[in-house]
């Protein structure tokens, strides 16, 4: 079973929310999986996705579906499946920048009408539950009915350089990056670096991150 279903369970708010999460994101599946060359791109957020799909030649509305939810375990084992990931924390920190901005005008921007001014630590207590808001990264990675794993995976630090190599890989992609959906809302990291508790609380949330995508956490 996988983390969403792990989260839920027993929650009936959340499962609530979940279905309805669950029936609208179904929808749009089909905008992650080329089907004529065969790619599935599983899109995790704040990690370049927005402009790896359009590389990739993928249009539509963006998803951000676990490989439980997005594929069937055929489709997983036999598709080439592209993720790409990033150092946890500071993923986190650009999502909070990007939900709190006050350009966006998404779901959780309805669901929560003052993001703009939360805190960090807010958005952390809060988005902790949020069944596709800030999860590990691993989740990204695992079809639980399948051992197999991705055949690429883009590091955003070396995001030029995978790039490049994805594309020497696989001749049917267009060489053309342009670099969309980035945030304009910058934080004082020293913040973080101040509120030691915090950062550790921070550290232990993404522990399997840290261990499973050889990322070293922050020393506090």
């Amino acid at each position: 079973m996988g983390f969403i279903q792990n989260t839920i369970r027993g929650n009936k708010a959340l499962l609530s929310c979940y279905h309805m999460y669950y029936t609208d994101m179904k929808k749009k599946t089909y905008s992650s999986i080329d089907q004529k060359r065969k790619i599935v791109f599983v899109h995790n957020p704040k990690v370049a996705g927005t402009s790896i799909r359009k590389m990739l030649g993928m249009e539509g509305s963006i998803t951000h579906l676990t490989p439980d939810l997005l594929v069937n375990k055929k489709t997983w084992e036999e598709y080439f499946v592209v993720v790409a990931v990033r150092e946890p924390i500071e993923r986190f920190i650009s999502s909070y920048n990007y939900h709190t901005s006050d350009n966006y005008k998404g779901h959780y921007s309805e669901k929560y009408p003052d993001l703009s001014d939360w805190s960090i630590q807010r958005y952390f207590e809060t988005f902790k539950n949020e069944p596709f808001g800030i999860i590990n990264q691993v989740n990204y990675l695992r079809h639980p009915l399948s051992e197999k794993e991705p055949d690429f995976i883009i590091r955003f630090e070396k995001l030029a350089e995978d790039i490049q190599k994805l594309i020497a890989l696989r001749e049917d992609l267009d060489d053309d990056f342009p670099f969309l959906n980035k945030s304009n809302k910058k934080m004082d990291l020293s913040i973080l670096k101040e509120d030691k508790a915090f950062m550790k609380k921070l550290i232990a949330f993404y522990e399997e991150d840290y261990r499973e995508l050889n990322y070293s956490p922050p020393k506090v």
